[in-house]
């Protein structure tokens, strides 16, 4: 299969009023197909292709179903560091960054090592990238608590003062830490308190940014720690 045959599938499932939302919408660096999310998940799953040379090949392309399917196609066990912080940097669209950061960088073997260098980054987008990863990287068995406890004052004290998407994932990622277990909950939610309210600008759209008060306060969460 090559990247024209991938652009032909996605033009053949093509949504007219998804087109026409994202051009209201959408950056107009990228053109698009229209296409949800969950439909580029199904017609990758339906293609059964993993290709890590063709998913780079495809991720070139300016069109925005085309990059999210190939973060869907791609081998991020097989991928170079180089590699993955070409594609963090080129993701361009808070859509594309979530998609790229959830099914490339948080299942590649170097995930760790880069949040921990892009956190501290002068780009914007590598610190985005580095913080909303620690979304998932809570689920690493191989991590202490007391990596993510040091995280904790960090955001606290950083994430009011930066860029729109970092606030973004640090404030992924304090959700994130507060589920992971009663002691650091208990050191979370107090910081998340601290924080205040967190505005994230996503576009002419619905999206808000999590209320990690609300949700580390809640029934489930507070009996679930006991």
């Amino acid at each position: 299969m090559t990247v024209n045959d991938i652009i032909q599938k996605l033009e053949e499932n093509k949504n007219p009023r998804g087109i026409q939302n994202w051009e209201k919408t959408g950056p107009h660096t990228l053109s698009s197909f229209g296409m949800g999310l969950g439909q580029i998940k199904k017609l990758a799953k339906e293609l059964k292709l993993k290709d890590k040379d063709l998913a780079l090949a495809v991720w070139k392309e300016t069109i925005l179903d085309a990059k999210q399917i190939a973060c869907l196609i791609g081998e991020p066990k097989k991928m170079s560091e180089e590699e993955l912080t070409e594609m963090a940097l080129e993701a361009g669209s808070w859509m594309i960054t979530h998609t790229y950061v959830q099914n490339v960088l948080c299942k590649s073997p170097f995930a760790t090592k880069l949040s921990d260098e892009w956190r501290e980054s002068q780009d914007d987008q590598l610190r985005s990238c580095g913080y909303h990863v620690l979304y998932y990287l809570v689920k690493d068995k191989k991590l202490e608590d007391t990596y993510f406890e040091a995280l904790i004052p960090i955001i606290e004290n950083r994430l009011q003062g930066e860029s729109n998407f970092v606030k973004d994932g640090m404030n992924s990622a304090l959700f994130a830490i507060g589920q992971r277990s009663k002691s650091l909950h208990s050191k979370a939610l107090p910081a998340a308190k601290s924080i205040g309210k967190v505005m994230v600008d996503y576009g002419n759209n619905s999206c808000e940014a999590v209320d990690v008060v609300k949700h580390l306060s809640s029934e489930r969460v507070m009996n679930k720690w006991g």
